[in-house]
């Protein structure tokens, strides 16, 4: 279980109805978390291993917030539209992801892998939204495709990893603004976001005592 607030948060000035007046936004969210999942290897050949692994996940999302205006004369509109009662609301998600992964033993101390991983995270709410004005947001889904090398070489004295990826993430969950919503950013969903790209580490031992490492990507 995991509690997140957002209390107090005061916007005042002549946009919501001139100096000293304003209104007091207060949100909340609990989240609560269940999953199980399991992974193993099976060798198909003394140096061929394939790796399959499984996770479903259950989340619940609750949502409470309330907006109140203050030092607003009575029945104007900044009173009556900063003014929302508390509201509650909640949502369930689930998920069953998965890992697909296998790797060839070219030596003893050099393999080469791919991998396909489907990732999750649960829709969420936006805090520092008026209540009842940015509905939950949507899951976010990543497909994550993984090519690489694994090496140690030189009796130990030379570790080379090289990978390249590709990530598709389906209702990326990001801190942007909406025209709908004013000038203010929140979190809103993103159609789709691709991400492509390499990564190399190497990790050199020249002698005892002494250590060389550097990362790129």
């Amino acid at each position: 279980n995991a509690n997140a607030e957002l209390l107090h948060q005061t916007a005042q000035g002549l946009a919501v109805g001139g100096i000293g007046r304003g209104f007091d936004l207060n949100t909340g969210m609990k989240t609560e978390s269940i999953a199980v999942f399991g992974e193993g290897t099976y060798a198909l050949t003394s140096t061929t291993h394939l790796t399959l692994g499984l996770r479903y996940t259950h989340d619940k999302r609750s949502y409470r917030g309330t907006q109140i205006p203050f030092n607003q004369p009575a029945g104007s509109v900044f009173a009556t539209v900063f003014n929302i009662p508390l509201l509650r609301d909640s949502a369930t998600f689930n998920k069953l992801t998965y890992r697909v992964a296998i790797r060839q033993d070219l030596t003893d101390m050099v393999n080469v892998y791919a991998s396909y991983n489907r990732g999750f995270k649960s829709g969420i709410y936006s805090l520092n939204a008026a209540p009842g004005t940015n509905p939950v947001l949507k899951p976010q889904t990543i497909d994550a495709f993984e090519l690489g090398l694994k090496s140690q070489l030189f009796d130990n004295m030379l570790r080379l990893n090289l990978a390249g990826f590709h990530y598709k993430v389906k209702n990326y969950q990001v801190r942007s603004a909406s025209p709908a919503l004013g000038a203010q950013a929140f979190l809103l969903n993103a159609a789709a976001v691709k991400v492509d790209g390499v990564e190399a580490e190497v990790e050199f031992v020249p002698t005892k005592g002494l250590r060389i490492t550097g990362n790129a990507a």
